[in-house]
């Protein structure tokens, strides 16, 4: 208030006490001004603060996207490998069986070929059957014994076999071809 705006019936104790007055409240007005001030800018703060926050979240949240991302893709390619791997273990059993398979054969062929091979190589005393009398005669006279053939199969010739070889009658028995030693 200006000195002017006072009324004139007024006394000096009340125009102090309205000056008074009037610095107080402008001094409350200056408080409240600087409290209002203070708390705009504790609250720019706190808006710094949480758009700081709100930053790191967002920063968080776009690394865990990633994260997942390679999780699932890792998973994916995890899975693909599964089954890769499974059809693979499928060919490779398959591979053994064959290959089993033709190991069998090779042997089978192998021994059905080596059979052909020694069997008619064989002395004829390992082919015929001896008693132990017939082993003391072949000692004692340096010459085996004849092998006993039945009437029946002394007439018969078997075409294509020479002397000494083997053949098979029809009757699936094994003889030696050899008219020497069954004219004996």
């Amino acid at each position: 208030m200006s000195p002017r705006s006072v009324p004139a019936s007024m006394s000096s104790w009340q125009e102090e006490r309205l000056r008074t007055q009037i610095v107080q409240e402008a001094a409350l007005r200056s408080r409240i001004a600087q409290e209002r001030e203070e708390g705009i800018r504790r609250i720019q703060g706190q808006v710094r603060e949480v758009n700081h926050i709100f930053r790191d979240l967002a920063s968080m949240v776009t690394d865990q996207g990633m994260q997942f991302e390679t999780i699932e893709q890792q998973a994916s390619s995890a899975s693909m490998s599964t089954r890769e791997a499974g059809e693979e273990l499928k060919r490779a059993a398959e591979r053994q069986k064959n290959a089993r398979e033709r190991l069998c054969w090779m042997v089978a062929g192998v021994a059905l070929l080596l059979f052909l091979l020694v069997l008619p190589s064989l002395p004829r005393s390992l082919l015929t059957s001896s008693s132990p009398q017939e082993d003391v005669a072949v000692k004692a006279t340096g010459m085996p014994r004849a092998p006993v053939v039945p009437e029946r199969y002394k007439s018969v010739s078997v075409p294509g076999l020479a002397d000494g070889q083997l053949g098979l009658l029809p009757e699936g028995s094994v003889v030696v071809h050899d008219t020497a030693r069954l004219a004996r």
